[in-house]
């Protein structure tokens, strides 16, 4: 029979590294949704000018009106970075700061989808028609995305692996090993009352 020890010991590395991937892929997914939106267009317009002949068309799209969004997407690229980079405090630290880029990514998007089309209606002629597109609405998604993912990084992040020893060369990590072995060796000398450079 299978020790239950073991069987939940095995069980809790596998969930750490489950859950370290999901983080990683959901902020990526996070920061290409949010990339993707501020690159449509958030509102769009059509008038006629003054003599009537000519038609204006404007739009504008979310680097426009919406830089935090931007921003919020260059800091869930550097959160998925973080992920497998940092340790402990490190990537809670991380997970905090990708919670407060979604919470803010989601509220500009929120606001910028009604002020985007306000803004545009200035841009053009009093009989203008304008209309907000859905794009800001992938903005929100991303947004929501990142605070998910960036709460579980602060709330779990710290029992996860990282890019630990096992991923040096076996050299590396033998010559390390010497080295400290030489140094208690060292010690140990000086402990008897022997010069260990003799």
């Amino acid at each position: 029979m299978t020790d239950p020890g073991t069987a939940a010991g095995g069980s809790g590395p596998r969930n750490a590294v489950r859950e370290s991937v999901t983080a990683f892929v959901g902020a990526l997914a996070a920061a290409g949704l949010l990339f993707w939106s501020v690159g449509e267009r958030w509102a769009s317009g059509r008038g006629r000018a003054a003599n009537a002949l000519i038609v204006i068309d404007k739009h504008v799209s979310g680097k426009d009106v919406a830089p935090l969004v931007a921003a919020a997407a260059l800091v869930a690229v550097a959160g998925a970075v973080a992920i497998p980079a940092t340790r402990r405090w490190g990537r809670t630290v991380a997970g905090v700061l990708l919670v407060l880029a979604g919470v803010g990514a989601t509220v500009e998007a929120l606001l910028r989808r009604t002020t985007a089309q306000h803004d545009l209606r200035h841009k053009l002629p009093q009989d203008a028609v304008t209309h907000a597109t859905n794009w800001p609405w992938m903005a929100v998604v991303g947004g929501v995305l990142l605070v998910l993912v960036g709460a579980l990084v602060a709330v779990r992040g710290r029992q996860w692996s990282g890019m630990s020893s096992r991923y040096e060369r076996p050299a590396t990590r033998q010559g390390r090993a010497k080295r400290v072995d030489t140094d208690v060796a060292a010690w140990d000398a000086l402990d008897r009352g022997e010069d260990p450079t003799a």
